[in-house]
């Protein structure tokens, strides 16, 4: 082998960052033949970096340091229902289902994950052509219906009104 030869394949790698990356540098190395191949330690770009936090996992409302619902009575989720007229309880979910036009579709589905994010609470959502059916519950609360399914299905129907939705009847 020649000298030359020998020092080309000993050389240490060189190392550059490419993008963002959560974690250690990305670094080139020499690949066979001498090109140069990725080696990456990091989690790769786009890919959330998931896991127990140290001490273990933590809820929604252990993060937000609120303390978690409790399951609505008999009497309150009479009251709720009669305020949310699109609203029904069906299996255990406070469930609704709307009508949208298929140019009103877009905007009302991202109203609405922008509306769950924001309340830190997320339904069960079906969307079928122009229909959407929404299924609400509390995991928290064992899978009852609480009183953040409830504001949330009241926000929900404002959003369907805003985007031209009707309520449909079953």
């Amino acid at each position: 082998m020649r000298p030359d030869t020998a020092a080309a394949v000993a050389r240490p790698a060189r190392t550059a960052v490419r993008g963002p990356v959560r974690g250690p540098v990305r670094r080139l190395a020499h690949g066979p033949g001498g090109r140069q191949t990725r080696r990456c330690d990091a989690v790769p770009h786009g890919v959330a970096a998931r896991g127990p936090p140290v001490g273990g996992m933590r809820t929604d409302e252990q993060r937000r340091g609120t303390v978690p619902a409790s399951p609505l009575t008999d009497a309150e989720l009479d009251q709720a229902l009669t305020e949310l007229p699109d609203w029904r309880l069906r299996d255990g979910d406070l469930t609704a289902s709307f009508t949208v036009g298929r140019g009103a579709l877009p905007g009302f589905y991202a109203a609405l994950a922008a509306a769950e994010d924001e309340a830190g609470h997320h339904a069960r959502v079906t969307v079928m052509y122009t229909s959407v059916g929404l299924a609400l519950n509390t995991h928290d609360a064992g899978g009852a219906v609480t009183a953040k399914d409830t504001a949330l299905a009241a926000t929900i129907s404002r959003i369907a009104a805003d985007h031209g939705g009707g309520a449909e009847r079953s």
